[in-house]
């Protein structure tokens, strides 16, 4: 993650990869927290629109309150992006779920 753990890459490097976007928001708000407070544990949530990975079931529903859009809900969903914080800053493996 560019800002937390960039220092690195080394030129022999010939193929590096980005982290995913809830992970490049999360470590280097991570990594502030652990380093001016400390972090014991932690839980993160993230809110995401809709993925090409998950099926839609957009119908019409007679009450408009639940009747759902994909394109217009945004959901709570489980992701990586925890544990893969503990591997840009190894000192917080195993601390974050979500």
């Amino acid at each position: 993650v560019y800002g937390v753990n960039h220092d690195i890459l080394r030129q022999s490097h010939q193929i590096i990869s980005n982290a995913s976007c809830t992970t490049n928001c999360l470590a280097p708000v991570a990594q502030i927290l652990n380093r001016e407070f400390g972090i014991a544990n932690g839980l993160m949530t993230t809110i995401h629109a809709y993925t090409n990975d998950q099926n839609l079931t957009d119908v019409y529903h007679t009450d408009p309150y639940r009747a759902r859009s994909a394109t217009q809900n945004m959901i709570p969903s489980k992701t990586g992006a925890a544990e893969a914080v503990g591997l840009v800053l190894p000192e917080l493996a195993g601390k974050l779920s979500g």
